[in-house]
């Protein structure tokens, strides 16, 4: 599932890009300039969703094997407990 940082990274990379090509269609340096900023900064931010992205699979990976690990001790303890 895609971060709401990828989103806002993917966007404003995408607005660089612009800002860019009307630097470049107007001769403005420092727009070129600007433009070529934020796509390294939409690049940054989309960057910084995948990994919270990844993070947060790795989280809940993590969490269903200690769930599957619990149970197993839990089964493997009643098995093991004589009955009376």
């Amino acid at each position: 599932m895609a971060d709401k940082e990828q989103f806002k990274g993917k966007f404003n990379a995408a607005k660089g890009k612009v800002r860019e090509a009307f630097g470049r269609a107007t001769g403005d340096e420092e727009q070129v300039a600007r433009g070529q900023v934020e796509q390294m900064e939409g690049r940054a931010q989309s960057f910084v969703g995948k990994v919270k992205d990844k993070a947060k699979d790795v989280g809940d990976k993590a969490s269903r094997t200690a769930e599957g690990v619990a149970g197993a001790v839990k089964d493997a303890s009643r098995s093991e407990t004589p009955e009376r």
